[in-house]
């Protein structure tokens, strides 16, 4: 599928400059907040790559836009999760496909 997606395995800089990859069963799908960014975003989190002095010239392979309104967040557990108003999704692929394919939008 090409088009908006999250991943089963991230990849990051850790705290100790090492790149780490982590596999997750899960992610929270969130919706992106009215400032287009997604909440809980924390610029000075380990693996975080910064890009700016602004609050958020940030980019976090474990919290960020994966679509025109939605966020991929795996910090959160499926109860944080819901007090998010997100959606707990598994990371299977089939999970992943049906994500991408319902993310269809036209233009023009």
């Amino acid at each position: 599928c090409h088009g908006p997606s999250y991943a089963e395995q991230v990849c990051y800089q850790d705290s100790s400059n090492r790149h780490v990859c982590q596999r997750f069963a899960n992610v929270c799908l969130t919706p992106i907040g009215s400032d287009r960014v997604c909440p809980g975003l924390d610029c000075t989190a380990p693996g975080v790559y910064r890009w700016g002095s602004a609050a958020h010239d940030c980019h976090d392979p474990r919290n960020h836009e994966i679509g025109h309104s939605t966020c991929a967040n795996y910090y959160l557990n499926q109860q944080q999760c819901a007090q998010q108003q997100g959606t707990y999704a598994s990371t299977s692929a089939q999970a992943r496909k049906q994500f991408c394919t319902s993310q269809k939008r036209c233009e023009g």
